[in-house]
């Protein structure tokens, strides 16, 4: 028996991300008892009128550790148009913005959540090459956007615009490659949309192509950390605090953490005020300690007199969220092994 709806046209069509007469989102799907089976059919190829996708996520939360680490993303709502220069030791990061602005640690979340869908992917024993299928309504669920409304849709395809004009340059190698050119986190990026009996679309799901450099990291490396989902209620600065504190700990025994100096984690989080100023900023974020999983402190009294530059800050995980982090890190990072030791397949179909 056919599921097909009788409205809708078995085949799909492909539109490029950006276009301005894009079609309105799809309505997210029913509640109640039917919604367990439509999530277990979401991967079905075309069933009930949905393309084949990777997502809902169903499981971890995962992220690349170098872009936990250093600063690849601007920190301001609003995309800046300055380029983001940073340096530390062999670790050089260039990032260029596009017309539209430089890609944001808000525009960040959607390649948080394509890392997931990779990891997840792998976890099923399938291969992955770079191109992810996924609804706008399972990321606004991650992201915790209230509704897949045509704002929200709208703020989902200006940031797959600004992750596709954003180049970058790195010295950092994955799978034992340095890109010596620019690169954007998408190549590609469209709409999945169908028509119903009068011709009018639908968009059904987004599909990307993400960078060979993010690729090898996930596969080749398994460079990847699971993230706490309380991650997507933080501010910039927090987020950074927390992505520097959940690199810097993985893999370091017991929880005294490691401390930075005021000026490097300040170039490492992103910011660009003077450092009195970003010291008032973590001084706040100090005393609100609201950090998933890790806390951050100064080192030994403040003292007004005391060089900014000599000014330690101390970063650790919470004793409690220590064992869950490593189980949750040598889970991620198995799957990549798993995949990158099995035999090779047939790659995927390329882009229409």
């Amino acid at each position: 028996m056919s599921h097909a709806r009788p409205a809708e046209q078995a085949a799909f069509e492909f539109e490029t991300i950006g276009a301005s007469d894009a079609p309105p989102p799809p309505p997210p799907p029913e509640r109640g008892a039917g919604a367990a089976a439509a999530s277990a059919h979401a991967r079905d190829s075309g069933a009930g009128g949905v393309p084949r996708t990777d997502s809902p996520l169903d499981g971890t939360v995962s992220g690349q550790t170098d872009l936990m680490a250093y600063p690849f993303f601007g920190l301001s709502k609003t995309p800046s148009r300055q380029e983001i220069r940073f340096e530390e030791g062999g670790v050089r990061v260039e990032v260029r913005p596009s017309g539209r602005g430089v890609a944001t640690i808000y525009d960040k979340e959607i390649l948080i959540y394509l890392a997931s869908l990779a990891i997840e992917r792998m976890s099923r024993g399938e291969e992955f090459s770079g191109v992810l299928t996924f609804t706008a309504y399972d990321f606004f669920k991650l992201a915790g956007l209230s509704a897949a409304s045509g704002k929200n849709y709208q703020r989902l395809t200006g940031a797959l615009e600004r992750l596709q004009g954003t180049q970058i340059r790195t010295t950092i190698e994955t799978g034992g490659v340095t890109v010596e050119g620019w690169f954007s986190w998408i190549s590609e990026a469209q709409l999945i949309v169908s028509r119903n009996a009068k011709g009018e679309k639908r968009a059904r799901a987004i599909r990307v192509r993400i960078t060979d450099w993010l690729v090898r990291a996930i596969v080749a490396d398994g460079s990847v950390l699971s993230y706490d989902r309380a991650y997507f209620g933080l501010n910039a600065i927090e987020r950074r605090l927390y992505e520097i504190a959940r690199a810097g700990c993985a893999g370091r025994a017991g929880t005294d953490g490691f401390c930075l100096d005021l000026a490097t984690l300040r170039d490492r989080v992103g910011v660009t005020s003077p450092l009195k100023k970003f010291r008032q900023l973590l001084a706040q974020i100090i005393a609100r300690d609201e950090l998933p999983g890790y806390s951050v402190r100064f080192e030994g009294p403040l003292r007004e007199r005391r060089p900014l530059a000599r000014l330690r800050v101390r970063l650790a995980p919470r004793a409690a969220a220590l064992a869950g982090a490593d189980a949750e890190t040598a889970r991620t990072a198995g799957a990549a092994a798993d995949a990158a030791s099995a035999p090779p397949r047939a790659g995927e179909a390329p882009m229409s």
